[in-house]
Parts: C-alpha cells; structure tokens; sequence
C-alpha cells in the first residue's frame, strides 16, 4: 500500500491502528510519539512559513504541511498543539515584518486545530489567541483579517460555546444589553446638542 501511495505521488500520514491492544505487527504511536509528531509538524509549519513568501517551492512545502498537521489533528485529536513556548519569539523577532509569516502560519494552525479538537484548544489555547489578535489590529492586509475573522468565527458556533445553561446566556445577554444603554446614556450627556431618533 505505501508502495501504491508512492507511486501516485501522494504523502500521507498512515491511517491509525484501532487500538493499543491490537494483534498483527501494526506499529502503533505511544501517546508521547503522538505529541512528539503533532508538534514536530507545528514547529515545521512556523520555520517553513517564514520563508515561503520567498520561494514557490516553499509555498508548495508549507502548504503541505499544513495538510499533514490537519491529518495528525485528526488521527490524534486528543493531542494538544503546544504554541505559546515558542510563538511570542517569533512574533518579536519578526514585528519589522508586514504581515508577520508567525501570524498567517498561527491563525493556520489554530484553524486547523479547532476543527478537530474544539474542547481541547478553547480550554487550552487562550493565550495564543491573545498573542495573535494584538497584532492584527495594526494590519491592513484583507487576507490576514479574513483568516483572523475565519478562525473567530469558529470559536462562537463550534460546541465548546454551546454549553453554557440558558441562564447563564440570558444573564450575559442582559448584562450586555445593560452595558450598552449605559454608554449611550454617557455619550448623550457628554454630547447635549445631539439629537438621536
């Protein structure tokens, strides 16, 4: 089969075997190789996007990455995608950057990872959202904001979001509500001559 696999031109993470337990001589992943191989993609992913806006064939790599990651999120979605040691360097050593190539590869990742591990990033993940959303408030590259906006977007219609009791988004809808009439209130008095319909 791999044999198959090399002669059509395709590279692809094998498929998981069913279970630790399994007979036959399947060679199955220990759950620190699994962590190893998830965040050996991840760091790939970063060190190869720094470079592709430079070179065609480094595009085509980082994009291929970005595919074999997607495939061992899912394979291994148990697995947590470890950023934050790294992820804030990069952004420093590259804020002369406009866009950062640690920005675009970051909101890559994180997109990829909420599809198939939406609990585990949205527990895990705060502080890389965080260290990604600052610098994009400075941007004006369209595409850099659409995939920012994309990875957003998830966040509030995956489950993770869905769990809190109606009480709960009843008490937030009415303190938000609560919040904004406070602020139009104060915005009218500092502004008198303004009449609003």
């Amino acid at each position: 089969q791999q044999q198959q696999q090399q002669q059509q031109g395709g590279t692809s993470l094998p498929q998981r075997a069913s279970s630790h337990g399994c007979g036959g001589d399947d060679f199955v992943l220990t759950p620190e190789m699994e962590a190893v191989l998830v965040n050996f993609l991840v760091r790939m992913a970063f060190l190869i996007g720094e470079s592709q806006d430079k070179d065609a064939d480094m595009q085509a790599l980082h994009a291929h990455t970005l595919k074999l990651l997607s495939q061992a999120l899912a394979l291994f979605p148990h697995i947590s995608v470890k950023l934050s040691a790294f992820l804030e360097r990069l952004l420093q050593a590259q804020a002369a950057k406009s866009p950062m190539p640690a920005l675009l590869t970051g909101w890559e990742v994180l997109s990829r990872a909420l599809d198939t591990q939406p609990h585990l990033l949205a527990r895990n993940a705060g502080k890389e959202f965080v260290m990604l959303l600052s610098p994009c408030f400075k941007l004006r590259q369209q595409h850099v904001v659409a995939l920012m906006c994309s990875v957003v977007r998830k966040l509030f219609t995956l489950q993770p979001w869905q769990e809190q009791s109606p009480r709960q988004v009843a008490a937030q809808a009415q303190a938000a509500a609560a919040a904004a009439a406070a602020a139009s209130d104060q915005q009218q008095q500092q502004q008198p001559g303004l009449v609003v319909p």
